[in-house]
């Protein structure tokens, strides 16, 4: 405050100083307005002896104002007294700007005089008072007996005018004019003044034209020029006529004089002026440091400043588009308010705004979504506002905070846009009201267990569709959800043009049926087998089990099992992510003999897959789970009408997948080798394996023939279970032809040197039936 006051103070002082020092007129205006024209102060006054408008030959004296005498009759509207009556004194009068020149009238048939004439009735006093007036009167009035004019001739009275006419008398006859007509005036008369070489007349005689009848015609003197109320009428343009009238020029008005500044004033103003910014400065440091709030002035801030500083961090396009959201340092542009800062190769950046209230800052750049928010100001204390650091998870920064340390999410990519149609495959017509549907099939996903990302619109009437806000990512699409999927990727900003065509009748092998699939999966095997039990007649039951749980190690990730990724439902593609959970040894024994005569039951086998999920934890989602139950060799089991035993029509079944009436996804795997029905040889083992067991011809994989009938036969109700996990809902083709495992199930290829169909991870092969694939229309490895 009391910078405040003392600045103030010095302020006033200036001002002061200054104005005492500045120029008279400066601040004083000087105006004709201001006086009367006859004014003393006036100084275009021309009775004033000073003024550049007094009378020639007066200048110096002083011709005080003289109001009229008492009783002076008023003068009449002309300048002229009618005819026998004396003529009244007149006033000189006021000429209005600009002033009509006047040239006076003369008698009738009169002729101009020569030059050089001296005015009329010089020497007549102004004001017949005051005979020491100076003479001035313009227009002297005419009179019959005029003691300055002895020889004046009498003239006629006025005539009437229209105006002046009485009701009903008729108009009169104008003949010679009763008085002299006007004439217009020349600036400079023609005549000398009294009392120069050429004035014909003596000083205080009325001037006579010479050859005018013999008569001395009494002449009134034009106006002086140079005393026209302060107007100098300047003389005409060479080659005028005579009687031309000059337009009007105001007069310049004359400089005020100046008031010269003193050396003693100045130092004063400058020392004035000086400890005014002195001071100023002094308040704008104090102000600054105990302040809160900063006020602009065109460029100029005086007040305290806030600093922005932190580090901006985004979306890394390489990972983003593999499905991972990783953050790294970007260049980008910080702006709160009217400041702006980039960042550096570290993404750091550091700005001071003029402290305020409240900052509205915003953060961009290239192929990111920009984002706004508004910080609350803290006076001159440090504020800090981070992007995607220090592992900021917030999905978006919050609209208005008051916090000091505020951290953000790595700024976004622009989405991508896809745009098509969907078309009959048979007639390339648009599918009216078509679904089309993308969800995002990356790595990241393929390795994960999270649900992948839908993204859906409807095409138009002519099947035409856009879909916008797509993330940078690699995705698979559907039209209509049928028919294959289509791959591809999209980066940030990307708009990409897609058509697909669909089957719409008669569709070839596989189609959905509008049922779930297992978009990832988690084995677990149970092995159920009672003391006095074997899954080998050698009973190596060690050697079994251990090749059984390294082919649930070995499959999934591999391209035999990337071929199920072709199949999906609506929440997505199948994923090449499958996994084994654990396997467990189930020593209940079996309630019934196992025989033909005496089989085990369906039931029975959920109820070891149950125990053995209850025993172990493990994880039943009921959609990625699954557990297969494999009873010992040469076990019967029945499920409904069908057997692991072939009946007399040779039908029977080697394994199967179902679902129990809790919703648990189980799989059953028959280890029978062979039976004999009559003639006919039957057995699990398909006819393209070639002579197994104990009259095998060429290697087997790992020697073991028995394992690699349960291996082969648990790799079919693995593909089945992930393409139609509950049954009659996933993939088959038509309505009863089968899975795709049941396609191709004596389908295999050719064998290796071990004898072994297919490579998996770890570098092991096995002996494995190929799987139906719509992408080529047939059974295949991938």
């Amino acid at each position: 405050m009391i910078c405040y006051t003392a600045s103030g103070f010095v302020v006033v002082l200036f001002v002061f100083t200054i104005w005492n020092t500045l120029p008279v007129g400066t601040g004083k205006l000087v105006t004709m307005g201001n006086y009367g024209y006859n004014s003393p102060n006036n100084p275009n006054n021309p009775n004033d002896p000073n003024s550049p408008n007094a009378p020639d030959g007066q200048s110096g004296q002083q011709a005080p104002h003289q109001p009229p005498a008492q009783g002076a009759p008023q003068l009449p509207q002309s300048p002229y007294a009618p005819a026998g009556q004396p003529a009244p004194q007149l006033q000189p009068q006021r000429p209005a700007y600009p002033a009509q020149p006047f040239t006076p009238m003369r008698q009738a048939g009169a002729q101009p005089g020569p030059t050089g004439a001296p005015p009329a009735n010089p020497g007549q006093p102004a004001n017949p008072a005051n005979p020491q007036q100076q003479p001035a009167p313009r227009y002297p009035a005419y009179t019959s007996q005029s003691p300055q004019a002895p020889q004046s001739p009498q003239y006629p009275p006025l005539p009437l005018y229209p105006a002046q006419r009485q009701p009903g008398s008729p108009p009169p006859t104008y003949g010679q004019p009763a008085y002299p007509p006007y004439a217009p005036y020349a600036p400079y008369a023609p005549y000398a003044r009294p009392g120069q070489p050429g004035s014909p007349g003596q000083p205080g005689q009325p001037m006579a034209y010479p050859g005018g009848q013999g008569a001395h015609s009494p002449v009134i003197a034009p106006p002086r020029p140079e005393n026209q109320g302060g107007y100098t009428v300047p003389p005409l343009a060479p080659g005028a006529p005579q009687g031309a009238i000059q337009p009007f020029q105001p007069p310049k008005p004359p400089a005020p004089p100046k008031r010269p500044i003193g050396r003693g004033g100045a130092i004063f103003a400058a020392g004035g002026a000086l400890a005014l910014v002195v001071l100023l400065i002094v308040g704008a440091v104090i102000y600054s440091i105990v302040g809160t709030i900063a006020y602009q002035i065109g460029p100029l801030v005086i007040g305290p400043h806030e600093q922005i500083s932190g580090v901006v961090y985004g979306q890394d396009p390489a990972a983003r588009i593999n499905g991972y959201n990783k953050a790294k340092p970007i260049a980008a542009t910080v702006t709160c308010g009217a400041f702006s800062a980039q960042t550096n190769a570290s993404g750091v950046y550091s700005l001071s705004v003029p402290a305020a209230e409240k900052y509205t800052c915003s953060v961009s750049g290239a192929s990111y979504l920009p984002t706004k928010l508004i910080l609350g100001g803290h006076g001159a204390q440090p504020l800090t506002l981070n992007f995607g650091a220090g592992g900021a998870s917030a999905e978006s920064c919050p609209a208005q905070t008051q916090s000091q340390s505020v951290s953000c999410a790595a700024l976004t990519l622009q989405p991508a846009t896809l745009t098509g149609a969907v078309t009959d495959a048979a007639t390339g017509q648009g599918v009216a009201d078509a679904n089309v549907s993308c969800w995002n099939d990356d790595e990241a996903l393929a390795t994960s267990q999270q649900t992948a990302q839908t993204y859906s619109t409807v095409a138009n009437a002519n099947g035409v569709f856009i879909l916008k806000n797509l993330p940078p990512d690699h995705y698979a699409c559907v039209g209509n959800l049928t028919g294959t999927l289509h791959r591809f990727s999209l980066t940030s900003g990307q708009s990409m043009r897609l058509n697909f065509p669909i089957c719409m009748h008669g569709c070839p092998g596989m189609t959905y049926h509008q049922g779930a699939v297992m978009h990832t999966a988690t084995i677990y095997i149970d092995f159920w087998l009672p003391k006095g039990q074997n899954f080998e007649p050698d009973g190596n039951n060690a050697r079994f089990e251990s090749l059984v749980k390294q082919y649930a190690s070995d499959v999934g990730g591999t391209p035999f099992y990337n071929l199920l990724t072709q199949y999906w439902d609506t929440g997505g593609p199948v994923r090449n992510n499958m996994r084994f959970g654990g396997a467990y040894v189930d020593t209940t024994p079996y309630p019934h003999a196992g025989t033909p005569g005496d089989p085990i039951t369906d039931e029975e086998v959920q109820a070891s897959a149950e125990r053995a999920i209850a025993a172990n934890h493990w994880s039943d989602d009921h959609a990625t789970d699954e557990v297969f139950v494999l009873t010992g060799y040469d076990v019967e089991e029945c499920a409904g009408n069908s057997c692991t035993y072939p009946d007399s029509n040779g039908n029977g079944f080697c394994g199967y997948h179902d679902t129990t009436n809790s919703g648990t996804i189980y799989a059953f795997i028959s280890d029978i080798q062979y039976q004999f029905i009559g003639n006919y040889v039957y057995s699990c083992v398909p006819k393209t394996f070639g002579q197994l067991g104990p009259t095998a011809q060429g290697p087997i994989p790992y020697g073991d023939a028995y394992a690699d009938q349960v291996i082969n036969t648990f790799s079919h109700e693995q593909a089945e279970s992930v393409t139609d996990p509950i049954g009659a809902g996933g993939w088959y083709k038509g309505d009863t032809a089968g899975e795709i495992g049941d396609i191709c199930r004596d389908s295999f290829g050719p064998l290796d040197s071990s004898g072994a169909s297919v490579k998996l991870n770890h570098g092991h092969s096995y002996i494995l039936q190929e799987e139906f694939s719509n992408l080529t229309n047939g059974c295949a490895y991938s």
